[in-house]
């Protein structure tokens, strides 16, 4: 006995749903909570940081804090309504961040995680892992309880969470987290659309003004300006840290996939997803099991839309002028038909796959994930800006 008297778009993010009974605390005891598997994700710290998390899809009542909180502690109540104090600090990358409350139940264990206070612009500088000691600090009704430090994995920038591995085979998603990696606000955008009004690929990029066709010429300007640069589809979708209980995924940032000429199937959908979204397109990626692929809605009120196979942007190559290139636009008589080719390719494809998804999206069934962009920025899911 302690001596003192004293919405539904985001999921909650299991980092706090690693059940855990009363009967692996003992009273007096506490212990750190980390639901990534030891470690923390740049990205999501930084995508999420607007939103406010507290109350957010609060569903046990054992949760008290930031629901999407990545670190935090386990404390079993040995009374009713006994007050807590957590605090959590690192050296590079978390600042003293505190949490004070209560535990109303005697007898329950509690998962408390504080908002932490991060240092974004360190994350923003990690691009491989780097371990790090997390010092956790706790207080009940004025008992100093003491000080425990566990090391983590701070991964890179560019490992995306992807959802969370139970014990007992169930998965909880955090798919929406791709979201984060569409910058619409990146330089790199500008000069696409720049080179593309330099091409003479469009008249202009006025968005949903000018009717379906100026949308199409202008989703095909932007298509034929990154085969120009040489953009091709690649599989490399490696996290820099393996983990048997976080599903993760390496995404590209929008620059990198221009400056390395490469782009698999989530870094070329956010690519293209980006650029659409600057010109005043509304914007979606849609995730299935294995596979993401981007497309626009064809009016501002969502009614139609069009989807692109992001990964054919490879199926013709462009850097560099060619005979058959040649050949086939003048025996065409239209500039630019391999890319026009190849263009309409990846918009039927696209669309027979988003087809044959929509079924298992609107069941919900596992893996299958349509992410509306308008609507993750209207829930606080903010860009990761190109370095």
């Amino acid at each position: 006995m302690r001596s003192s008297k004293l919405s539904n778009y985001l999921p909650s993010v299991v980092l706090n749903a690693f059940l855990m009974t009363s009967a692996l605390l003992s009273a007096d005891d506490w212990q750190p909570a980390d639901g990534l598997d030891k470690s923390i994700f740049p990205s999501l710290a930084i995508a999420t940081a607007s939103i406010d998390t507290t109350n957010l899809h609060k569903t046990k009542v054992n949760e008290i804090g930031d629901t999407l909180g990545q670190l935090g502690v386990y404390i079993k109540a040995d009374q009713d309504n006994e007050t807590f104090s957590v605090e959590i600090s690192s050296p590079n990358f978390i600042q003293e961040s505190t949490l004070n409350g209560v535990l109303p139940q005697a007898g329950m264990v509690y998962k408390v995680y504080p908002k932490l206070n991060y240092d974004y612009d360190a994350l923003y500088r990690v691009v491989e892992p780097i371990p790090e000691v997390i010092s956790y600090h706790v207080t009940v009704n004025g008992a100093d309880l003491g000080t425990k430090r566990q090391t983590v994995e701070v991964r890179s920038l560019s490992d995306c969470p992807l959802g969370i591995k139970h014990k007992d085979g169930t998965f909880i998603p955090m798919y929406w987290m791709a979201a984060a990696y569409v910058d619409e606000n990146s330089p790199i955008v500008d000069k696409v659309l720049q080179r593309a009004l330099q091409l003479k690929l469009t008249p202009a990029f006025t968005g949903y003004q000018g009717g379906t066709q100026s949308l199409y010429s202008q989703m095909f300007a932007v298509w034929n300006v990154l085969q120009r640069q040489g953009v091709k589809y690649s599989n490399i979708t490696t996290p820099s840290v393996e983990s048997s209980k976080v599903l993760s995924q390496h995404i590209r940032s929008i620059s990198d996939s221009i400056t390395d000429t490469q782009a698999n199937c989530i870094d070329g959908s956010v690519l293209f997803a980006s650029i659409y979204r600057k010109i005043g397109l509304r914007a979606f990626l849609v995730l299935v099991p294995g596979h993401c692929y981007t497309g626009v809605f064809l009016d501002p009120q969502g009614k139609d839309l069009a989807v692109l196979e992001t990964t054919r942007i490879g199926a013709v190559d462009l850097k560099q002028l060619s005979l058959d290139r040649g050949i086939n636009s003048l025996l065409s008589g239209r500039p630019n038909n391999l890319s026009q080719t190849s263009f309409h390719n990846a918009c039927l494809i696209g669309i027979n796959e988003f087809r044959a998804a929509l079924p298992h999206i609107q069941a919900h069934d596992p893996g299958y994930l349509f992410i509306d962009l308008d609507k993750a920025r209207a829930m606080g899911i903010q860009p990761l800006r190109s370095q």
